[in-house]
This record gives structure tokens, sequence and C-alpha cells, in this order.
């Protein structure tokens, strides 16, 4: 479908990307998480890896506050930009309820990202 194609061209175009700015060891972390995500004011217009059945769910969820929703996409955002900056973790079952946390104690999205990047960093290290 259209929706598929334009998806995976959304990865392949973000994965190139990333590959040249793995090569760039100046990137900082608050430039590769606006880069990978467009934080809570892009959620319409970014995050192609989302689905759009997810996407309007969310957006017309009734039983959410509009700060709820507004969490919401700082989650999904943090979590899919984490999960595109670490492709051989990804994206596992109740990293949510490990990222929460940083996104509570921290208003700038960014700043979340980066502790929360650095965190599982130094969790996967024990392993």
């Amino acid at each position: 479908t259209d929706f598929k194609k334009n998806s995976l061209s959304a990865v392949d175009a973000l994965s190139s990307w990333w590959n040249v700015a793995l090569a760039n060891t100046s990137i900082t972390d608050s430039q590769l998480y606006q880069k990978l995500s467009d934080g809570p004011e892009g959620w319409g217009q970014g995050m192609p890896w989302l689905g759009s059945i997810a996407r309007h769910q969310l957006l017309h969820a009734h039983y959410f506050s509009s700060d709820q929703k507004r969490q919401v996409v700082r989650m999904v955002a943090l979590l899919s930009a984490y999960a595109v900056s670490d492709p051989e973790i990804g994206y596992c079952q109740g990293m949510s309820d490990l990222a929460l946390p940083f996104l509570l104690l921290m208003e700038d999205d960014a700043m979340a990202f980066a502790a929360f990047k650095s965190f599982m960093q130094q969790a996967s290290s024990l392993v």
C-alpha cells in the first residue's frame, strides 16, 4: 500500500541519516532527539513509524485529558527515538515504565531522552 511504501521510505531515509550521524562524533543527544522525533508539537507531522490508526486513536481518545495526551505523545516520541537510535535493543515491553520517571522529572524532552539513553547504556553494560 502507499502508506507502507511511504513509511518504509521514511525509515530508510532516517536510517541513512543515522549512519551519517554515527560517523559525526560531534552530534549531541539534543540534536539526535530533535532529528529522530518532532516532539509533542510535531505529533501530526512526524514519527512516520507510528501507524495512522494509533495516531487517530490517541488524538480522538475521549478518556485522556489534553495533558494526559501530551504525556503519551512525549512517551511515544522518546521511546520511538530511542528504538531508532539503538536498533540492537529497539523497543521492549516495559520500557515505558523505565522512561516515565525521566519524562515526569524533566520538562525538556531532549534532556529526558539523553538521560534515558544513558540509563539504558549503563543497564545494558550490566547484563
